[in-house]
């Protein structure tokens, strides 16, 4: 009886020590893919190309540029909340960057100002307020995830690739949406063809 009671501890040891060595393992890419982002976002330029493979230390410092540009000068990223999940069926060589993060004015001091956040939502769907796709409609959906394409070398996990996030949020119209310029070329076009138009001109 003793002997079933210790199998059966071993196995229940077993069973609930396996799922924290599982994510253990599956959150290497995850938390380097954090680290990179971080050091981005906080303009850290040698940071992010430690992290990042070789063939994208280049493109690494482009985007920490792209950011700093973003950002402007006066200014800081705070009140950063942002979520990474590993790609689908526990695929480690993609993260998923979700979340949000705030730009916010600095005085003289290096202080925030109160009341100066501006919300920069990381997000599969969200509003386009700035009008980045500049149709001119700031009630646009855009998705503004944040997708790193990871690799494994000699053990340790690196980025080879970074897509999307406001350094190039996917600004392509929803299915079924019409471009804003052929939208009013339409628009004309009915106008010069309806009886008002016609009768407008004979007068």
């Amino acid at each position: 009886m003793n002997l079933m009671l210790k199998k059966f501890a071993i196995v229940l040891v077993a069973l609930l020590v396996l799922p924290t060595v599982l994510t253990a393992c599956s959150s290497d890419s995850a938390d380097t893919a954090k680290d990179y982002v971080e050091a981005i976002l906080n303009g850290n330029t040698d940071d992010a190309q430690k992290l990042a493979c070789d063939s994208y230390q280049d493109a690494t410092a482009a985007l920490v540029e792209t950011n700093n540009s973003l950002v402007g000068e006066n200014a800081a990223i705070r009140n950063v909340d942002l979520k990474y999940d590993i790609g689908k069926a526990g695929n480690d060589e993609e993260v998923i960057v979700t979340g949000a993060y705030d730009v916010v004015e600095l005085n003289e001091q290096g202080r925030a100002v109160a009341d100066s956040e501006d919300e920069y939502e990381l997000a599969a769907s969200t509003r386009d307020k700035r009008d980045l796709n500049r149709n001119g409609d700031d009630m646009d959906k855009i998705n503004t995830r944040l997708v790193l394409e990871m690799r494994e070398q000699d053990g340790d996990w690196c980025v080879l690739d970074a897509k999307g996030g406001y350094f190039s949020p996917d600004l392509e119209l929803e299915e079924g949406e019409i471009e804003p310029a052929e939208s009013e070329a339409t628009e004309e076009a009915t106008e010069e063809a309806t009886p008002e138009a016609e009768a407008t001109e004979t007068e």
